[in-house]
C-alpha cells in the first residue's frame, strides 16, 4: 500500500496563500490528517491555503477571505484597536470593539474579483471557527459598503451613546 502524498508548495506573499498539492488517488487518512494540520497552522498565522489536486479527481477548493486592507469604516480610525499589529507572522487585523456589556468586535472583510464572480454565480459562503472544544460564540455575518453613516455605527453597532444636538 503506497503512502498518501502531501505536498507544501511555495508560499505566496502577495496572495497570503500557501499552495498544498494533494495527490487525490492517494488520500489516505494520513494524508487528510497532515493536510489538516497544514491548513489550522496556516490559518493560525493568518494564511489562506490552496488545495490543488494533482490527478483527474476534483475536490471543491476554498478560497480564503483576507481582512479589508484599510478601515473598518471611514471616520472610525482612531477608535480602531489592531490585532497582530506588531507580530510579522500573521495578518494584521483592523477591527472595532463596541461599548456595551457583549464587548462586539467587528472586522471588515473584503472579497478577489474571482471572489465577487463566484458569490454572484451562486457560490456560498463558509465560516470556519476555532472553538478549541470551547462553547461556539454567536457570531453575526452582514455585508455592508463601509461607507455606513459613522452615527448610525458608533449607535448600533458599537452601543455609543451620541452627545445630544445643541439646538440654537
Amino acid at each position: 500500500m503506497a503512502d498518501a502524498k502531501v505536498r507544501v508548495g511555495k508560499l505566496d506573499p502577495k496572495k497570503a496563500v500557501l499552495a498544498v498539492e494533494v495527490d487525490a488517488g492517494e488520500l489516505k487518512i494520513r494524508a487528510a490528517i497532515a493536510l489538516w494540520f497544514i491548513k489550522l497552522g496556516a490559518r493560525v498565522i493568518g494564511l489562506g491555503v490552496k488545495v490543488e489536486m494533482v490527478n483527474e479527481r476534483t475536490v471543491p477548493v476554498w478560497d480564503y477571505l483576507l481582512p479589508n486592507d484599510g478601515p473598518v469604516f471611514e471616520e472610525l480610525e482612531s477608535k480602531e484597536i489592531v490585532y497582530a499589529k506588531d507580530q510579522p507572522q500573521y495578518i494584521p487585523l483592523r477591527t472595532l470593539a463596541s461599548a456595551g456589556p457583549d464587548r462586539k468586535v467587528i472586522s471588515r472583510w473584503t472579497f478577489t474579483d474571482g471572489q465577487r464572480k463566484a458569490v454572484a454565480s451562486g457560490a456560498d459562503i463558509f465560516l470556519q471557527l476555532l472553538t478549541f472544544g470551547r462553547p461556539l460564540q454567536p457570531i453575526v455575518m452582514a455585508v455592508g459598503s463601509g461607507k455606513e453613516n459613522p452615527d448610525w455605527v458608533r449607535v448600533c453597532l458599537l452601543d455609543e451613546t451620541l452627545p445630544p444636538v445643541r439646538r440654537e
